[in-house]
């Protein structure tokens, strides 16, 4: 409940989409449109564990501070974005 997940049976991973593929149904199309915004919010991540150190370990914190930690990290990296414009990450 509240989580998309892709077909199941389905081209799935974005290798599988090759040049001139073209979706043979709906739920293939909806498989490379969440494959490809997956790699995109990895990616994001990745660039977030870079630059706020603390998230690679914060599964050794209490669930209430690492919510803390979650929040205190996008506020921050909102506002360097807003106010730094050499802010190379």
């Amino acid at each position: 409940k509240g989580l998309l997940t892709p077909f199941k049976g389905e081209r799935y991973h974005l290798p599988d989409f090759q040049q001139g593929w073209t979706p043979q149904n709906p739920e293939e199309k909806f498989n490379y449109l969440h494959s490809s915004l997956r790699s995109i919010i990895d990616w994001t991540f990745g660039i977030w564990k870079n630059k706020w150190r603390i998230l690679r370990n914060i599964s050794s914190y209490d669930i209430r501070i690492q919510e803390c930690i979650i929040v205190g990290t996008m506020v921050l990296n909102n506002f360097i974005r807003a106010h730094e414009d050499n802010d190379i990450e």
